[in-house]
């Protein structure tokens, strides 16, 4: 039984899915992103909010 090089299906293969896990890995950075902003608005909010309470209960 003899063995065939790699040829250039093989290659498109891997390439597709080298190109398929950067995608992934991509939404996943943008998705991290964008609950980081979200998260700092929210922040920047409460402590807006916590600022004028402070002005009442001090």
């Amino acid at each position: 039984l003899q063995s065939e090089p790699l040829g250039h299906d093989f290659f498109l293969f891997t390439s597709c899915k080298l190109i398929h896990s950067s995608f992934q890995l991509f939404k996943l950075l943008i998705l991290i992103l964008h609950h980081s902003i979200e998260w700092d608005k929210e922040t920047i909010e409460f402590n807006k909010n916590r600022g004028i309470l402070h002005l009442f209960f001090m």
